[in-house]
This record gives C-alpha cells, structure tokens and sequence, in this order.
C-alpha cells in the first residue's frame, strides 16, 4: 500500500506543478486506466497464480531516438536466444516510434499492446510487483554495449519479410543499381535530425561528436573508383555532399526516401563508413561489418566482430601537447560530454584527417578479404591501449570481451603520443 500512496503523492505534486494542462491529460488517463483496470487486474493474479511454473512479465520498450530503440530491442532478443528465459513478455512503447518500420519488424518478434502500459502501472501497486517487471535495457550490462559477445554468438533477430525484400530490391534497381554490385553505407552526424524531431535534447553541446563531411572524400571517392555504389545515409542532414558520380547517392535529399528504406537501406549494405550516431545501430544490429572513425577515445566499439575504429586525438591548447590515453583519464577528460566542459578546461578534440580515413579504409577492406597480416607490435600495443584504458573508472560500462579492433595504420602512426615511455 505504501506503493500506492506513494504514486497518488506524485500525481498530485504533478498536477501542483503542471496546472489545468497536467490535470486535464491526467484525467484522461484515469479514464483509460478505470476502463482497462479489469482486465489488468485478472491479468495480474493470473500472472501471480501461475508464476511457479511459467513467469509472465510486462515492461517498456524503449522507442524515442532510433540508434537506442533498434539496440534495446535487438540485445534482448538475441539474449534469450541465448539464454532461453523461461518467461512469457508483454510490452508497450514508451514514446511515439522514431521509425515505422522499425515498430513493424518489431511487432513479428514480441508481444507488444499499449494495454500493458497499465498493466505495468497498476501491477507496481502489489507488492513484489519487480518479479513481474521486465526491462529490455538491463539485459545490456554496459551501456548499450554488447559486453559478452552476444550479437558474434547469434544472427539478426529482427528481419525483413520477402516482400519487403523485394521492395528494397525494386528500389536499388530504380536508381540504376543492379543485381549483385555492392553498395557502402556513410553516415556522418550532424545537429538537423537531433534539432528538429528532439528540440529538448541539447545538441548545440554535443557538437563535439560531429565530423566535417569534407574529410570523407577522399574515402568515397576510393570506393567509387574501386567499384562501389555509396549511399549517404540520415533521415535528415546539413547540406548535401558535392560529389558527382552515378553510382554516389545523397539519400536524404531523396524524394524516395522513407520509413522503410531508412532501415532497409542500412540493413543490406555491404559495410558501413561512420561518424559514430545512432543510425548505425542498424548496420551492428544486423550484423554488417562497421568502420567507425572519429569516435573518443573512450568509447570505440569493441563487442563486436568486423568493426574497426580510430579515434579523435586530444589536444591541450595551453600547452598545444596531444595528451595520452593515461593523461586523459587523470585529468577526468573521459567524462566530459558537453561542449562547454572541454571549452572551460582547454581541451580541443581533433578529427581524423582525410588521410587517416582513407587510409584506415583501405586497410579495413584487406581485413574483410582476408588480406592484411597484423603485426607483432601492433598486437602489443592493441592489447597496451586496453590494459591502460582499464584505468578509467567507467570502463566496464563499455568494454568486455574485445572483438572489435583499432587501426593497425593509425595505432602505429600515432603511438608516440597516445602511450607514455
């Protein structure tokens, strides 16, 4: 009962605080909630009665900014294939979905109905309501990190009907792409798609993960010599990129786009070039190798197979030293996520130059073909990086098992200032 006098005390001081609007959405509330409540209340002893011998559970899935939603769903799902939970889940959406087809792929694989919002609300009311909780972001132990390996130990777990397969096929072919050319994936972050569909988050102080699309040329132009189609990917973008070739498409700028092709698209590339946004989420969800570049140094993918990243170097503009990887975790510079924290210590982040993209390209199509020997150095400064990236306080949020590799190119170009002597 103290649950339930809890909640009535939190209601209240909403509605203090939010006024006639806060009450008027409330109130709306209450009338689902009386409507519903019957059928939640059976649904909720008969969970209990038989909860000795199957778990029936209800929870949120997570369905605001795509990278997040698409991992959460993906993660769990993979995990009881792993683990074969003995346990029936319901869930709701917990926002209006950033993606249509993404909400229709989803619905193939869980049991999802907006009446188990209030099952879940009313359920909390009974005591030991949390053994009939279930939330999809725990079974992530890192933060949205695959940690164990799950995803090299499973396929895809969401996927494309046939005739959504022929869809995306009937598309590729529209613009001139035919059966059996490879297309490559880039996604490069901005502030336009966080500005306008999140106007609450603060994307003006997370310009620091953002990345000059002119540094990618020099990558893409390679790939369209060799041979490739190359997919500019984003629902929505700054600018367009000033590359003139058939087989280069700005797809934001496309009047074709859509829902579906924004996952489809991604899904059946043959790798991805990226910026590091949630977008690519969608390549690692279904499996497809990964070049990440311009990421922190911090927070390189490494939970996965096929994925090769280099990082941003720091610089100290009082002194105009790159620090290294043990300076940057004394000085507490891996916590810092805003704009204005790096501002006020003078800490500039510097990209990754055109030749270090290109170059960490290259190298990460020899590795897809089997065609690039590691060398012995570079094994020992790998495991180096991560012995002393150990030291961060935060570091088991994000890494586990190392599948995911750095640069063999750019760990040896750049090892006199990354390590200390």
């Amino acid at each position: 009962m103290n649950s339930f006098f809890l909640y009535i005390k939190s209601q209240l001081k909403d509605i203090k605080s939010g006024g006639i609007t806060t009450f008027i959405y409330k109130l709306k509330k209450l009338f689902f909630y009386i409507i519903f409540s019957p059928f939640c209340i059976i649904f909720i002893l008969f969970s209990r009665i038989i909860s000795p011998f199957i778990l029936i559970r209800t929870g949120p899935v997570r369905s605001d900014v795509i990278g997040a939603s698409v991992q959460a769903t993906e993660f769990y799902l993979s995990f009881i294939k792993i683990h074969k939970l003995n346990s029936i889940d319901f869930f709701y959406l917990n926002s209006v979905p950033p993606n249509k087809q993404w909400y229709k792929m989803i619905k193939r694989e869980i049991k999802i109905n907006s009446i188990f919002f209030y099952v879940n609300k009313i359920q909390r009311i009974f005591p030991g309501w949390e053994k009939y909780h279930v939330q999809m972001k725990n079974y992530c132990k890192g933060y949205q990190r695959d940690l164990e390996g799950i995803y090299s130990q499973t396929m895809p777990q969401i996927s494309f009907s046939e005739l959504e397969n022929k869809e995306g096929l009937r598309y590729l072919g529209k613009i001139g792409l035919s059966p059996g050319e490879k297309y490559i994936c880039l996604i490069i972050r901005d502030p336009a798609y966080k500005k306008k569909y999140f106007p609450n988050l603060p994307e003006d102080q997370t310009l620091h993960r953002n990345s000059n699309p002119d540094s990618y040329m020099p990558a893409v132009k390679y790939l369209l010599e060799n041979g490739y189609w190359v997919f500019r990917m984003g629902k929505l973008v700054e600018k367009k990129l000033s590359i003139k070739h058939r087989k280069f498409f700005d797809y934001p700028f496309s009047e074709m786009k859509n829902d579906f092709l924004d996952i489809w698209i991604n899904a059946n590339c043959n790798y991805v070039l990226s910026g590091g946004t949630g977008l690519d989420e969608i390549q690692k969800t279904f499996r497809k190798p990964c070049l990440f570049v311009n990421q922190l140094l911090n927070l390189i993918i490494t939970g996965q197979k096929d994925i090769l990243s280099i990082f941003k170097k720091v610089e100290d503009l009082q002194t105009g030293k790159l620090l290294s990887l043990k300076e940057i975790i004394g000085r507490d510079i891996f916590n810092y996520n805003m704009d204005y924290q790096y501002k006020n210590k003078g800490i500039k982040l510097i990209e990754n130059t055109d030749e270090e993209i290109k170059s960490t390209l290259i190298e990460f199509e020899n590795r897809l073909k089997g065609n690039w020997i590691e060398s012995s150095l570079y094994k020992e400064l790998h495991n180096k990086y991560f012995e002393e990236l150990k030291q961060w306080e935060n570091y088991d949020r994000y890494h586990g098992k190392i599948f995911g590799k750095i640069s063999e190119t750019f760990l040896l170009n750049n090892k006199d200032w990354l390590f200390e002597n």
